[in-house]
């Protein structure tokens, strides 16, 4: 995977609730459906890899944010969510997973950590718990 440029549905276990959270869009930011989501001084805006920012959650919805600000941003900040993970395998069950982008995942760690692998689903798709940073205690 690669940094999105279009909205990406997620998928997510039926059955666990998940946490919603409108956060404001960093200003003048285009966000896709499905970004994986940093948080910059508390302003959401699509993980870019280079960010040291606290992971927020996946956005529900794409949204363009003017050059003003003030959109919001709905987000899914805790659940599972069927991810591609680089470097998953059956082995991969309790791993930390981390996004390189708001588009890719992998077990690599040097990047912003997301959660980790619940369940191998096949190949290199795993179900990861997410939780953003303000949720979790990791």
């Amino acid at each position: 995977m690669a940094a999105l440029t279009a909205d990406t549905a997620r998928t997510y276990e039926a059955g666990v609730e998940p946490v919603i959270n409108d956060i404001t869009a960093v200003a003048s930011t285009t966000t896709y459906e499905g970004s994986c989501i940093e948080l910059a001084s508390g302003l959401a805006q699509p993980y870019d890899g280079t960010g040291t920012s606290g992971f927020g959650g996946f956005a529900l919805r794409g949204i363009v944010s003017t050059a003003s600000g003030g959109e919001k941003v709905r987000v899914v900040s805790q659940g599972v969510a069927t991810l591609a993970t680089v470097g998953a395998s059956a082995a991969s069950v309790g791993s930390l997973v981390y996004a390189s982008d708001d588009g890719t995942f992998t077990l690599t760690s040097g990047t912003m950590p997301i959660g980790k692998v619940l369940r191998h689903v096949t190949g290199t798709t795993c179900q990861v718990y997410f939780s953003a940073d303000a949720l979790s205690n990791r």
